[in-house]
């Protein structure tokens, strides 16, 4: 480190990039961006940021960058802006998580990373390993990696919420097994048109599990059943239904009634031809027992 100055490595292009831990956000230029060719995202659009000369300018997008320090490659996240006074800024957010220790005596930058016990991690982010395209409303298995680890540990693994709100790409939390620095991930694609995951975008967080705190559920599917056939024997369905179903209705209608049933404020919604229908009753606004009770209540069409 030089000054302020830093030599990095990024996607294996050589750049000398100003460390600026005034910054809040890590920046790169859009004319850099173009030179390395990679993919902008524009959901960076929300975030107005405030430069030095007090003015306030709106970035154009991210892109997602590896950054090569000290022989260690991370993927990091950086703001695209259409100018900037250098082609690459590490800012506060790059420093935070690389948990770096500026030594302005000895001009020195030291990241946590490269110093850490990679025995013992507590949680780091897991970023693609290739380029994933999601069909509509389908469910894809991708690699994900970041952190080497000695051997094989279980983890649980926790999706983004930026991915879920922005991008409609729900990540559940599960346990996994990281194999050699890797582990696989379901993703969903809740939108109606495709999507594309490229390398180096974050899909979540991971962190070792802790067999301590697993607890185990006793099987209660024994009672669950004695309490559905009781519920089923004192109930005759038939007398809700409308004479005006067909038989392949009636059933279906009776199956529902039958499992909602038992609650407060059941309610049992049936898809026709002609709408959504829905039945409810509240067992405030009558006296009626709830199988009668239900009878009362018009169908709403939605």
């Amino acid at each position: 480190m030089t000054g302020n100055q830093l030599d990095v490595i990024i996607d294996r292009k050589p750049i000398r990039a100003l460390v600026d831990s005034g910054a809040s956000f890590s920046v790169i230029s859009d004319k850099y961006r173009r030179f390395l060719k990679k993919v902008l995202f524009v959901d960076a659009k929300s975030v107005m940021l405030k430069v030095a000369d007090g003015n306030f300018v709106r970035p154009i997008g991210k892109c997602v960058l590896r950054v090569r320090i000290n022989n260690r490659e991370l993927p990091f996240e950086f703001i695209v802006l259409s100018h900037c006074s250098h082609d690459v800024i590490l800012g506060w957010d790059f420093l935070e998580a690389s948990q770096a220790v500026i030594d302005c005596g000895q001009n020195e930058l030291v990241l946590e990373d490269i110093c850490r016990d990679s025995t013992a991690p507590d949680a780091w982010n897991l970023y693609a390993t290739r380029d994933y395209t999601l069909k509509p409303h389908s469910l894809t298995r991708i690699t994900v990696s970041r952190y080497q680890t000695r051997g094989d540990i279980n983890v649980v693994l926790d999706g983004s919420k930026h991915l879920l709100f922005e991008k409609n790409i729900a990540t559940p939390s599960m346990v996994s097994t990281y194999r050699n620095g890797k582990s696989d991930v379901w993703v969903t694609n809740l939108q109606f048109r495709n999507q594309i995951i490229p390398r180096g975008m974050c899909i979540g967080q991971a962190e070792p599990l802790n067999e301590g705190h697993l607890c185990v559920i006793s099987d209660t599917s024994g009672c669950l059943d004695d309490q559905q056939e009781t519920s089923e024997s004192q109930m005759n369905c038939s007398l809700m239904m409308s004479p005006e179903l067909s038989d392949e209705q009636r059933n279906k209608l009776s199956e529902l009634l039958r499992k909602f049933s038992g609650g407060r404020g059941s309610r049992v919604v049936w898809v026709s031809d002609c709408g959504l229908l829905c039945h409810r009753f509240e067992p405030s606004t009558t006296k009626d027992p709830p199988c009668r009770a239900a009878m009362h209540v018009k169908s709403v069409e939605s």
